[in-house]
């Protein structure tokens, strides 16, 4: 992530330059950057991730078992409501 390796640059200079010229100018342009991407990141909205199964992949995922139980000669219109449940 950018974030992170223009933490790791600024770093990595403010050891090299503590008091010199060098330091001054690059890590000005580095925390500019830094700023910048943070504030972007900050623009962005929050994305939810959700427990629930939408219910076309439900239903995609129930056939294609079907399909698949079908192909092995497994299934049959009898088996698809079984007598032992109480409904």
């Amino acid at each position: 992530m950018q974030s992170a390796e223009l933490k790791e640059k600024l770093d990595a200079l403010e050891r090299r330059y503590a008091y010199g010229e060098i330091y001054a100018k690059f890590s000005a342009e580095l925390k500019a950057e830094l700023r910048e991407i943070e504030v972007n990141l900050g623009k962005l909205p929050v994305l939810y991730r959700t427990t629930s199964v939408n219910s076309f992949f439900g239903l995609a995922a129930e056939i294609s078992q079907k399909m698949e139980q079908k192909e092995r000669g497994k299934s049959s219109r009898d088996t698809d409501f079984s007598l032992l449940v109480d409904q």
